[in-house]
């Protein structure tokens, strides 16, 4: 007997119920082959909600592969139905029309349907592919299309008579209504058969019928969601211009569904008071171009019905409005994560939030906060909860409200993580101000972006000014304009771990920027900072200066690249700050590995020529001279640098090659050489075949020199006679790419090369 056979069941179950959380599907499906004992205790944990997303992720690495594995569990559950109970539709799309063969079971002594409790099949998992290995219908499936029951199935759905005008029922509107009907009846086949044990079920609106009549026997049901396969928001431009009277006959029929979901649910909460929760409603993905939506008339009408959530720990786009519906009556203490972003239009979960600012305020367990920005005020009751509790005066000067005092009885709010996103939403005013000063001791990151980049910012965004030591702070990422570093704001983050600066400005804005003050960052390993200068005024936004005045004020860089940052892995600068990059910084980052640098400007005009003072500390070398023969030097090194990336304009002569790509970067891996010029492609080859180097790869992107011999002449191998991977290491070979054509440097000439030209 094996080992696992001989725990105590107890045991064994928080075993298989961790594989589950995991998503090991596959060694939960292993165990149902292994023994009875462990089958018995395997099958409630696999079987319960079998159709859940992460279940065929874990198993398939495509999207296509994950329906697959869909389509194996839905046949292998309609292989224990009997034959006479399945329809014509089923009959044929499973193969089983003329020779009425049982498709094999997999263990007969085994009733999966038995521990099923959440079945929510979804539409885009039925794929007729995956049913006719040839991808078009058998001929029987065809006739089955073409014939009265079929046609009798599929006349209830709106959209046939548009759809019969425009494609006058040529094989693609019968195939999408045979997927259409298939889906249907697979999921009445699968759920009729255990109604009474469902806890949550998917229901076609145009078979609420059939659901309605039988629904005495959904007295567990706790959740359902609403499977739009009907096309009831048209979209008439697609089907061209239609006459009047097919339209209204459409319309007509489009919103008779809307009314029956009402009906479904007031009905079943009058027979099972407070046994439904939940009720969501989704796009059923079979109509093209007709992505279908829930109205919202429809939506609240259906969350009135409904009881409040018992003690949420998320708010989202989907349960946000119930809880707004029943905002008094709902406990929001458990509330630990807010996600509700809206973009651009308007959406009902933005106005339950900005009609309803005190809603944040009553989730004290909040650690996780993304969300749109709702203006002014949207923290200040945490400035304020904070001020009182250090405060003699306790909270007398706070409104009497009943959202004064949580904080009393619930400690304050530990927020670690905010993602403010502008998009149609108020403009950034105190909010991250409030939130530096309110969760200071806790708050591990913070982001915030903006949708539109077009247009200049219609105030500076300033981060660390009159802020306090932010100790648990990791991560900073800001996609947006405007954007003002203070000076102090890396000595107030010293556990930051990454940093992402992109202030969409255009890049060859070269103007002052002011230095910020050296930090000691152990932890820092990732430094991004993309376009701008970062130095806007609060009185106005800088006219846009002539090319030569912008270009002379490149006077400051971001800090003073004299700081020690042991962590720091990767590195990546443009504009100014990739202009301005002095390779001195890197002594100071022993382990990083990646370096991406890119002075690119829209016109190319912005030359960074490299010398031999850049690749020497300060004083090693005479300033006054760029020969640093007979002086003592110091070489700027970088032990760990794997990938080195120049975009833009780099200009190296050859003789700085050897410093450059050997005795600074010892551990290079790939030069991605695609804005570096000045030296020429002889003296490349040669440093990459004598220096000791590790060079791999090099890229260019440009095309390959002409006449092809040059390139030859300069010690690049158009071809070379080593196809085996030993004889490649052997020869050491280095790639140098260009744009459509790719050469070879043989690092070690004792190897033979018969083939090169």
């Amino acid at each position: 007997m094996d080992s696992l056979s001989c725990l105590p069941s107890e045991i064994l179950h928080l075993i298989l119920q961790e594989l589950a959380r995991d998503s090991k599907v596959g060694s939960l499906a292993a165990l149902l082959q292994t023994s009875k004992y462990l089958a018995t205790a395997t099958l409630p944990v696999l079987y319960n909600n079998l159709f859940q997303d992460n279940f065929h992720g874990a198993l398939t690495a495509t999207k296509y592969r994950a329906r697959q594995s869909y389509q194996v569990l839905v046949r292998m559950l309609l292989s224990q139905l009997s034959l006479a109970s399945l329809s014509p539709v089923m009959l044929h799309a499973l193969g089983a029309n003329k020779t009425a063969t049982q498709p094999t079971k997999i263990c007969p002594s085994l009733d999966y349907f038995a521990h099923i409790r959440h079945l929510n099949l979804r539409p885009e998992a039925i794929v007729l592919d995956h049913f006719w290995s040839q991808g078009d219908p058998p001929s029987e499936a065809s006739a089955c299309m073409q014939g009265p029951e079929f046609s009798q199935i599929y006349q209830t759905y709106s959209l046939l008579q548009s759809l019969i005008w425009r494609f006058e029922l040529t094989c693609e509107p019968l195939h999408i209504y045979y997927r259409a009907v298939l889906y249907r009846e697979i999921n009445w086949h699968l759920t009729s058969r255990i109604l009474e044990q469902l806890k949550s079920i998917s229901i076609s609106v145009s078979d609420l019928n059939r659901f309605y009549s039988i629904m005495s026997r959904l007295g567990s049901l706790e959740h359902m969601e609403f499977i739009l396969d009907d096309a009831i928001d048209h979209n008439w431009d697609y089907f061209g211009s239609i006459s009047g009277e097919l339209m209204s006959s459409s319309i007509s029929r489009e919103v008779e569904p809307l009314p029956a979901m009402i009906q479904f649910v007031r009905e079943h909460t009058r027979r099972f008071p407070g046994c439904l929760k939940t009720v969501s409603c989704s796009n059923g993905g079979l109509w093209h171009e007709l992505e279908q939506k829930w109205p919202e008339e429809t939506k609240i009408e259906i969350l009135g019905l409904l009881p409040p959530l018992r003690s949420p720990t998320s708010l989202h786009r989907e349960n946000i409005q119930h809880v707004a519906l029943h905002l008094d009556s709902t406990d929001l203490s458990h509330v630990q994560e807010i996600s509700c972003a809206r973009s651009f239009s308007s959406r009902p979960w933005f106005i339950a939030f900005r009609d309803n600012l005190h809603l944040i305020q009553r989730c004290r367990a909040l650690k996780s906060l993304e969300m749109d920005t709702l203006g002014p005020g949207t923290f200040k009751w945490a400035v304020q909860e904070k001020k009182a509790l250090n405060s003699e005066k306790g909270v007398s000067w706070l409104d009497k409200s009943r959202s004064a005092y949580l904080y009393l009885e619930h400690g304050l709010v530990l927020l670690e993580k905010v993602h403010l996103k502008d998009g149609a939403g108020q403009p950034l005013t105190d909010e991250l101000d409030d939130i530096a000063f309110a969760f200071d001791q806790t708050l591990k990151s913070i982001r915030f972006s903006s949708f539109c980049l077009s247009s200049a910012a219609s105030r500076p965004i300033h981060l660390g000014r009159g802020w306090l030591k932010l100790p648990a702070l990791e991560h900073v990422s800001f996609y947006t304009r405007g954007v003002v570093l203070d000076r102090n704001f890396f000595k107030l983050c010293p556990s930051l771990k990454s940093v992402r600066l992109y202030d969409g400005s255009d890049p060859d804005r070269c103007q002052d920027v002011l230095t910020c003050f050296p930090a000691d960052l152990p932890c820092l390993e990732s430094l991004n900072t993309s376009h701008g200068s970062l130095d806007y005024q609060d009185d106005a936004i800088e006219t846009i200066m002539s090319t030569q005045a912008r270009a002379a004020e490149i006077v400051q860089t971001l800090w003073t690249w004299d700081w020690h940052l042991p962590s720091l892995n990767h590195l990546a600068l443009t504009g100014e700050f990739a202009y301005q990059f002095q390779f001195r910084m890197l002594n100071g980052c022993p382990a990083l590995e990646k370096l991406d640098l890119n002075n690119k400007t829209f016109d190319g005009r912005l030359d960074r020529v490299l010398s031999y003072a850049d690749l020497f500390l300060p004083g090693s070398v005479d300033s006054n001279e760029d020969n640093p023969a007979g002086a003592p030097r110091q070489a700027v090194v970088a032990p760990a640098l794997q990938c080195l990336r120049l975009m833009g304009s780099w200009k190296v002569e050859d003789s700085l090659l050897p410093q450059f790509l050997t005795a600074m970067t010892p551990k290079l891996d790939i030069l991605d050489a695609f804005g570096l010029k000045g030296f020429t492609l002889k003296a490349l080859a040669d440093v990459v075949k004598t220096q000791p180097n590790t060079i791999k790869k090099v890229y260019f992107r440009c095309p390959e020199p002409s006449p092809k011999s040059s390139v030859v002449n300069a010690g690049l191998l158009h071809h070379v006679n080593a196809d085996s991977m030993k004889r490649q290491e052997e020869a050491r070979l280095v790639r140098v790419h260009f744009e459509e054509a790719t050469y070879f440097v043989m690092k070690d000439v004792t190897v033979i090369n018969e083939g090169s030209e």
